[in-house]
């Protein structure tokens, strides 16, 4: 009996400093340390086709940073990932429209090598679309073919709506626009 004793006060004495351990790595500020390469850009050279290379760079708006990819020249097309995926998710289709389009892929917010903010506000269409924008301004685009899966097409038509001024085309893969969703469940009990 005292040795079972004994084992019940080691595991609760282990699960405790396991979830202290736990609270305080999860309460610790991601950084990407942008000195070591990505080997997702180095695996998608290595593969690639053509002589165009892929490029990672960082653009930060309000003291976020967002990582991203690209290749090629020309009109930009913008691919937006979705959720849990990064930039490398869009390889295929970059690969594809590389020849005659400069793709770029980000990693959203809180995915890949970009911050990942511990404050919600950052993650709102508002603030999010408003770093996509300023990344186009940045990219010296006017305007874009915005190209989103998932949750990245969600944001895409999301963007597009807040800025239309800046989208060329959009193409929005498994996921209708949020106030179409929004619509929807408002009107019909069914759908909830």
């Amino acid at each position: 009996m005292a040795m079972l004793k004994k084992l019940s006060v080691l595991l609760i004495l282990f699960l405790a400093v396991g979830a202290s351990g736990l609270l305080f790595w999860s309460a610790r500020e991601l950084k990407t340390d942008r000195d070591v390469a990505d080997i997702a850009v180095i695996h998608a050279n290595k593969i690639a086709s053509g002589p165009q290379r892929y490029q990672e760079a960082w653009f930060e708006h309000e003291g976020r940073s967002l990582h991203y990819v690209e290749a090629g020249e020309g009109d930009v097309i913008l691919f937006i990932h979705g959720f849990p995926s990064f930039w490398y998710s869009f390889y295929a289709q970059m690969e594809a429209f590389k020849g005659a389009y400069r793709v770029v892929a980000i990693d959203g917010l809180g995915a890949g090598r970009s911050d990942a903010p511990r404050d919600v506000d950052a993650y709102k269409l508002e603030a999010m679309a408003a770093h996509v924008n300023a990344l186009i301004d940045h990219l010296d685009a006017d305007k874009v073919h915005l190209v989103g899966h998932d949750w990245g097409s969600a944001f895409a038509l999301g963007f597009a709506q807040r800025y239309p001024e800046r989208v060329v085309t959009v193409t929005a893969m498994s996921a209708p626009p949020q106030n179409v969703i929004l619509k929807l469940l408002q009107e019909s009990a069914e759908e909830r």
